[in-house]
């Protein structure tokens, strides 16, 4: 489990996250999770991400990435890379 580790990232990291346009919400009942690999990517990606941000690391920057799923840099390459440049500009 690495989610002790995100609080002393001494580095900045840019966590992409895709939205995941048109899959169930985080929020879907256990019984929903397993019946459906589309909730329970979306459910445990989130909860991950989630821990993540808990942490309060400020060397960590979040940002979603609109319309995409799980493939980010295949469904908006453009967005990906967009987001990337801005990152490394700063």
């Amino acid at each position: 489990d690495v989610s002790a580790r995100y609080k002393v990232l001494s580095v900045p990291a840019l966590v992409l996250i895709p939205d995941f346009k048109d899959v169930l919400p985080a929020a879907a009942s256990d019984s929903v999770i397993a019946s459906s690999p589309k909730a329970y990517l979306k459910y445990f990606h989130q909860a991950t991400w989630k821990q993540a941000m808990d942490s309060g690391n400020p060397n960590l920057r979040f940002e979603v990435v609109p319309d995409t799923r799980l493939f980010m840099w295949y469904d908006d390459p453009t967005a990906v890379y967009k987001i990337i440049n801005e990152f490394i500009g700063e």
